[in-house]
């Protein structure tokens, strides 16, 4: 069966908390990663902002796209 490539990514953990969720809810299997930012590297530590992306990369098929992506919609009213 054909499978897409279907990435989604956020910086509120709340939200992250919620897609994992879509996904898991989905029954497909994927990967996650976190790519962290630190502005002011050169600052004092109190002074300095870290920011943490984070993402999730799942291959899907279409009727799976289709499910994630209407939940997943839901969610961007929510947290935009």
């Amino acid at each position: 069966m054909e499978t897409s490539l279907l990435i989604y990514g956020t910086y509120k953990v709340k939200e992250w908390n919620r897609i994992l969720k879509i996904f898991d809810d989905a029954g497909v299997e994927y990967t996650t990663s976190e790519h962290i930012t630190i502005h002011g590297a050169n600052k004092k530590r109190e002074e300095q902002d870290v920011w943490c992306f984070y993402q999730i990369e799942s291959h899907v098929t279409p009727d799976q796209e289709k499910l994630i992506r209407r939940k997943r919609d839901l969610l961007k009213k929510l947290y935009s």
